[in-house]
């Protein structure tokens, strides 16, 4: 029987939801003491750990009555059934990971499943120490620099049980959670959610105690341009328009003006005109109403505001109106009719370039394929597939993917769906889940500035090259004297 791979590092926080989790640092040993006998299940108001009340409630509800479970599905994420890797040996000659390994990246903590075998977690803890420091390469970022500032921890099949996602990330203890089953894959994405957070604590965005990702507060004071620009691009794109298209959208713009100012005003003329006309007081009226709008040129919207002021046409309409139904128009009503005609006339007379447009803007392809993930599957943890959070997360795994494709080199368990299709629509588009085409090109192009600035605001540490080439030459002389031992 092998020795149990025990969690290490500092204790994460929170509650687990595995049955017979080890308390961290802890074996079946240090409970003496405790209350509790080694292998019993922590108790939560009087549930065992990972039971969930409204859930069985609403499994037993659903089998009784058969209730139809309408609730949307999480988004598909394939599974992996091996994990490909390519690129530097951080891991030669068949070491595995371990907790001095960790450290180096400045890892908080590390807490494993009850129900992970020793091979296992070995294997998931081997996996996500390559992806990391892939992930610090690509970046050209310090290695350090992926624990973010030493907050960030990992927990392997600890503390999900799959319903929320293959890999999830917790703000409030700032641990990464990965999945028994399906956590392959998702480190890239999660580990964008824990930068989102990192940012906006390091711009102190929030109150004291509180932290608010900095996804949710694009164009606020003290939030990097950077980081406005990447994502206000990812969900519409402008276009410099030509001068005749400038013309064309001028005049439709001006139009829609003149056209929204007519309709309030026959919506007041509406508003005071008398039922019932006979054929000669309707010929009346109408040509009441057309005189107002014919001298609408003299109308002013300081009229009926001072004494000696008064509209004629107006006036003119009150009287009519007198004729037909016995009283004037009141003088609150002629003001508004005063202010819209006169407004109508402002509009009208407005300068050519006073509805000047050089951009057009339009909603990115990656947003509307956002929004169709919306629509058909349940949200995450952290919002909506079409907000902010999960747009720059989805689309920060194509960015990684992307530089390591330019190395030549692949890291699956970091980026494994940066180029997944979600599903077909009928027509046959297809929806993606992350940016693609020229839109991800120039997404990219956004995330390079925004790494650039947050390094060059000391948010993250640059990549020492030759710090690194000396931590890769120690590394394969620790493995090279390890094996002359054996």
């Amino acid at each position: 029987m092998t020795k149990r791979i025990k969690d290490f590092g500092a204790p994460i926080g929170g509650r687990r939801r595995k049955k017979n989790a080890c308390i961290l640092g802890q074996d079946a040993g240090d409970m003496a003491g405790s209350g509790r006998n080694p292998g019993e299940p922590y108790s939560y108001m009087g549930q065992a750990d990972g039971v969930g009340e409204e859930k069985g409630a609403y499994e037993t509800r659903k089998k009784q009555f058969g209730e139809p479970d309408n609730r949307k599905k999480p988004l598909p994420y394939s599974k992996l059934d091996c994990v490909y890797r390519t690129g530097p040996e951080y891991l030669a000659d068949g070491r595995h990971a371990d907790e001095n390994d960790f450290k180096e990246l400045g890892i908080k903590g590390v807490e494993f499943g009850a129900s992970l075998s020793d091979e296992e977690a070995q294997s998931m803890l081997d996996e996500c120490y390559l992806g990391l420091c892939d992930l610090a390469r690509v970046l050209g970022i310090d290695k350090k620099e992926v624990s973010l500032g030493g907050t960030l921890s990992l927990a392997f099949s600890s503390r999900g049980n799959g319903g929320s996602g293959p890999a999830t990330y917790d703000p409030k203890h700032h641990v990464i959670n990965f999945t028994r089953e399906g956590g392959a894959g998702n480190l890239a994405r999660e580990w964008a959610h824990a930068l989102d957070y990192y940012i906006g604590k390091s711009c102190r965005l929030g109150a004291t105690g509180t932290e608010v990702p900095v996804s949710g507060c694009p164009g606020l004071k003290g939030v990097p341009t950077s980081v406005t620009a990447l994502l206000r691009g990812m969900s519409s794109k402008r276009e410099k328009l030509t001068p005749e298209e400038q013309l064309k959208v001028m005049k439709e713009n001006h139009d829609s003006e003149v056209r929204r100012e007519e309709e309030w005003c026959r919506e007041i003329i509406e508003q005071v005109t008398p039922k019932n006309l006979t054929e000669e007081q309707q010929k009346a009226w109408s040509q009441a109403v057309q005189e107002v709008y014919d001298t609408r040129y003299g109308a002013t919207l300081d009229m009926y505001i001072l004494r000696n002021y008064p509209n004629r046409a107006i006036e003119e309409l009150s009287r009519v109106h007198k004729e037909i139904t016995g009283h004037v128009i009141p003088k609150d009503k002629k003001r508004r009719i005063n202010y819209c005609f006169a407004s109508l006339n402002r509009t009208e007379q407005l300068p050519a370039d006073f509805h000047r447009v050089q951009w057009k803007e339009e909603h990115t392809k990656f947003f509307n394929d956002s929004w169709e993930l919306h629509e058909r599957y349940a949200r995450t943890v952290h919002g909506r597939h079409c907000d902010n959070c999960e747009q720059m997360a989805r689309a920060f795994e194509c960015y990684v993917a992307d530089k390591l494709e330019q190395e030549g080199n692949q890291s699956q368990y970091l980026t494994a769906h940066s180029g997944d299709v979600i599903f077909v629509k009928e027509n046959g588009d297809r929806v993606y889940g992350g940016p693609a085409g020229r839109e991800r090109e120039e997404i990219n192009q956004k995330f390079d500035r925004m790494f650039e600035e947050l390094k060059g605001m000391e948010i993250l540490c640059w990549r020492d090259v030759e710090k690194d080439t000396e931590n890769i030459a120690n590394i394969e002389k620790r493995n090279s004297s390890r094996c002359s031992e054996r």
